[in-house]
């Protein structure tokens, strides 16, 4: 065989066998997405593919309207961005509202902040996901933050909002005391007669608000009162504690922790004596938890609990 022949063969299977380490490496860190998770916090890479609905923003938080949103990320700038550079920006550094809620995108890229390299303490975090309006032909860059939360995240995927119609359709809820105030029924727009502590509500369907588009459930009980929650009341990762269970849930806990302990969860309050699980029902996810030896504290906006091994010993 030549030689020159049999170098670039050599040559070119090296080259593919590199292509296929490659792409192998690539996959191995990034997973597809799996529709569990609106947020999915450090690899937005599992967004490339997805379709992405703006979601509205509260009454008091439409004027300021959306960060982030950028038309060349290579001169996005997170700390003080230049207005020209912000999409169809409104009175200070943000777009304007009606800009942007209600449309869709697709994500076609997520790229590393340009500036990582440099400085990776500060920018690390952050990416841009590629965004394209496929109805208008308009591209536009959103800065992603890993750090960030489902709440601080401005959209929902519309994977995850079809997966939760799937998965929530014909469930029954019963929820905490406080979770729902003065629950209206949406079919004569006058406050529900029936709602006592234990009513069970049954999920008759997942939609995404017209005005807001946020995701929300249809609710009825056995009165045929119904209510529209927002996805937030059932979901069991959201902040503040749990705020709903399934009939399931609801039967295991109560047999579990006894009918006291188990109501003072479900009115989210904590006393000594309870153990961890009760209280992370109660009060969520501890903003930070410190630990030395068997004492365990956690740290939340309204307090800190004291734990010695499994149960609460002091609330602060």
């Amino acid at each position: 065989m030549n030689k020159r022949i049999y170098i670039s063969l050599i040559i070119l299977q090296s080259l593919t066998f590199m292509t296929f380490k490659a792409k192998a490496a690539i996959e191995a860190h990034t997973l597809p997405y799996d529709s569990i998770h609106n947020y999915v916090g450090a690899d937005p890479q599992q967004y490339i593919g997805q379709q992405l609905c703006v979601k509205g923003l509260p009454d008091n938080s439409q004027k300021l309207g959306y960060d982030g949103f950028v038309i060349n990320y290579k001169k996005d700038d997170v700390i003080l961005n230049d207005r020209k550079n912000v999409y169809k920006v409104g009175d200070g550094y943000s777009t304007q509202y009606d800009a942007l809620v209600g449309r869709c995108f697709n994500v076609v890229d997520v790229i590393a902040h340009p500036q990582t390299k440099n400085n990776p303490e500060e920018y690390a975090r952050y990416s841009y996901l590629k965004l394209q309006d496929q109805s208008i032909g308009e591209t536009v860059y959103y800065r992603y933050d890993s750090q960030g939360s489902n709440l601080s995240f401005p959209f929902i995927v519309i994977g995850f909002y079809e997966k939760r119609q799937q998965q929530l359709i014909n469930k029954t809820y019963i929820f905490s005391q406080k979770a729902l105030v003065n629950p209206v029924n949406v079919i004569n727009n006058q406050a529900v007669k029936h709602n006592a502590q234990g009513m069970q509500w049954k999920c008759l369907g997942v939609t995404l608000d017209p005005q807001k588009y946020l995701l929300s459930l249809l609710l009825q009980n056995s009165y045929a009162e119904r209510i529209i929650v927002p996805y937030e009341m059932v979901d069991p990762y959201s902040d503040g504690g749990q705020k709903a269970y399934t009939v399931e849930e609801y039967n295991t806990y109560l047999k579990k922790f006894g009918k006291i302990n188990f109501n003072n969860v479900l009115n989210n309050v904590v006393k000594t004596g309870m153990t961890k699980e009760m209280c992370r029902l109660a009060w969520g996810e501890p903003l930070e938890i410190t630990k030395n030896g068997t004492v365990e504290t956690w740290n939340y906006s309204s307090g800190t609990l004291v734990f010695r091994a499994n149960v609460l010993s002091r609330i602060q």
